[in-house]
This record gives structure tokens, C-alpha cells and sequence, in this order.
């Protein structure tokens, strides 16, 4: 089984921004994501996890260093560039206040043609995330050993959700995605 997880809650996070790519002390996990991620570790103690599978972002990284010293043996680790969430490109670092000033019409327009096909200035949409993370699945999946958790973010494990369970967009875009939850990916 393949299991999937979020990173903890982070600073940006709580102040209602944009993350995306962003890779700073900002996107630290605040206390709750420390307490997130000790309860992931929890739900997936007697699971004998073999290897991780991470963003490169620090948010997620920290998450893992977490899940890691709450299980009784250590797995590996392994990097990968495919997990990272989707980019916010210049909205990146803002809330929906100041994206409605700097971009007039845009957050109107994001709904008219729906968050799944609206490309983010200088960003990349949903249905970008969906396909990249699709094809890294579809790649990597069946190599996966067994007992595998990946460590990723909110879109991307949205996007991994939608392709393996072969989910229609508006079905994806219903998934619950909190920091405490643990998903099984069956391939």
C-alpha cells in the first residue's frame, strides 16, 4: 500500500497566502503542523514504512523529519521534484485581498472558467499539477516499495487522488485535504 499525506499546518498558512514554491522561514510549520505531523506518524506507526517520498520544500521536509522521529524504524528518504505543489507564480506570498486588488477581475475570472483550467499568472493551473503528477505516478507507481508514504501538498495530493481513484474534477474538487489525514493510494 502506498499511503499519502500533507504537510503539516505552516505560518503562511495561517495567515490565508498563497504558498506554492515559496521556501523560507514563512513556510515553517507552526506548532499545529508539529502536532499534524506527529499525528500522521501516529496513524501510520504499525505500517512499516519503508521509504519516504517528499516535496522538496522545506514545509515538507520538516514534515517527514517529524513522521520520522515518531516511528519505530527510520525509513529512507528520497527527494522528489514531482511532488511539489502547484505554482502560484505572482500570487505567491499573497492573500485573496491583494491578488483582487493587483489583478482586478481575475479571481471572477479563475471561478467563471474554474480553478481546475485557470492558469495563475506566471503559474500553473490544477489541470497542470494533475497532469504532472499523473505521469509521475504512472511512472514511478509500480517501483514504489509496498509500504510507502509520500509527502506532499494540498493540490498535489488532490491531483494523486483523482488519477488513481480515476475521479472526475468536480469529484476531486470535493476531496477533504487537512493536515491530519492519511490516504491509501491502491495501485
Amino acid at each position: 500500500m502506498i499511503y499519502l499525506c500533507r504537510h503539516g499546518e505552516t505560518f503562511l498558512e495561517q495567515q490565508k497566502r498563497k504558498q506554492g514554491h515559496i521556501n523560507s522561514e514563512l513556510t515553517l510549520l507552526t506548532p499545529q503542523g508539529y502536532e499534524d505531523s506527529k499525528i500522521v506518524a501516529s496513524k501510520i506507526k504499525d505500517k512499516n514504512i519503508e521509504v519516504i517520498y517528499t516535496s522538496p520544500l522545506l514545509r515538507t521536509i520538516q514534515t517527514t523529519t517529524i513522521i520520522m522521529d515518531n516511528l519505530p524504524v527510520k525509513p529512507k528518504v528520497v527527494i522528489e521534484p514531482e511532488l511539489i505543489e502547484m505554482l502560484f507564480g505572482e500570487w505567491e506570498g499573497l492573500r485573496k485581498e491583494e491578488i483582487e486588488v493587483g489583478w482586478p477581475g481575475e479571481l471572477e475570472e479563475r471561478e467563471r472558467i474554474g480553478r481546475w483550467n485557470y492558469r495563475v499568472p506566471s503559474g500553473e493551473s490544477y489541470r497542470d499539477v494533475s497532469e504532472r503528477t499523473a505521469k509521475w505516478w504512472d511512472e514511478k507507481s509500480r517501483y514504489l516499495p509496498q509500504n510507502s508514504l509520500l509527502v506532499s501538498h494540498n493540490v498535489v495530493a488532490m491531483s494523486l487522488r483523482k488519477h488513481v481513484y480515476d475521479l472526475r474534477v468536480e469529484q476531486a474538487l470535493a476531496l477533504s485535504h487537512t493536515h491530519k489525514e492519511v490516504w491509501e493510494l491502491k495501485y
